[in-house]
């Protein structure tokens, strides 16, 4: 199994894509602002900083701090964006 992508959220995405291309050397082979999304390729493993919202469920009443995954079976929480 080889690791394709790494996500990193990012509250600050212009700080974080400076922080990353002064540690990496090499600036971001993509952005997208709107939605807020910078991606670093590493020699194949691609970095993701996702500027990312808060979640509330509406089962459990706990809130995270990622987008919830589409798709992925997780149907429990229902989101709703909050400002951050």
């Amino acid at each position: 199994m080889r690791m394709i992508q790494v996500a990193q959220r990012a509250e600050d995405l212009d700080r974080a894509t400076r922080f990353y291309t002064e540690l990496l050397g090499t600036g971001p082979v993509a952005t997208y602002d709107p939605p807020g999304l910078v991606f670093f390729d590493l020699d194949g493993l691609r970095l993701l900083l996702d500027r990312g919202h808060r979640v509330r469920c509406t089962t459990s009443g706990w809130t995270t701090s990622t987008r919830p995954w589409r798709g992925s079976g997780s149907t429990a929480c229902r989101s709703r964006a909050t400002p951050t």
